[in-house]
């Protein structure tokens, strides 16, 4: 029961509210095993890091949650409102391109449809202002 209710803590965390006393700080999130290339990593996304990073969630617990650099998501206009708009507690299909500097790079697909294509479309621009 403790690792659930802890679990749940985290997950508000991770959508951006404060748990201090839930033991489940920004260090712990999105603690999972760096994936080989060519892997193909499915799952909830739970956290978003910033506007080209994201968690994609293999269980409940955060040491399982594997960071992925979107692949394709760079610009001005790709930022973490925009990829929270997008990608935020969807599933999420992604192939690891590769691993650089203990970095995964996936080309990562949302309701089947390219992640980095649709940070680029004007209305996920104008969804991202609810994000902030």
């Amino acid at each position: 029961m403790f690792r659930l209710r802890r679990a749940i803590s985290c997950l508000a965390a991770a959508g951006g509210l404060a748990f201090a006393s839930a033991g489940c700080g920004q260090a712990s999130v999105c603690q999972g095993p760096l994936p080989e290339p060519g892997a193909t990593i499915k799952g909830p996304v739970l956290h978003v890091v910033d506007g080209e990073t994201l968690c994609v969630a293999q269980g409940f617990d955060p040491s399982t949650w594997v960071p992925l650099q979107v692949a394709g998501a760079h610009g001005p206009a790709v930022t973490k409102p925009a990829l929270m708009a997008v990608a935020f507690g969807k599933d999420a299909v992604c192939k690891v391109e590769s691993v650089t500097d203990g970095r995964a790079v996936a080309a990562c697909t949302v309701e089947e449809r390219p992640l980095a294509a649709l940070l680029q479309q004007p209305d996920v621009l104008r969804a991202a202002g609810d994000w902030r």
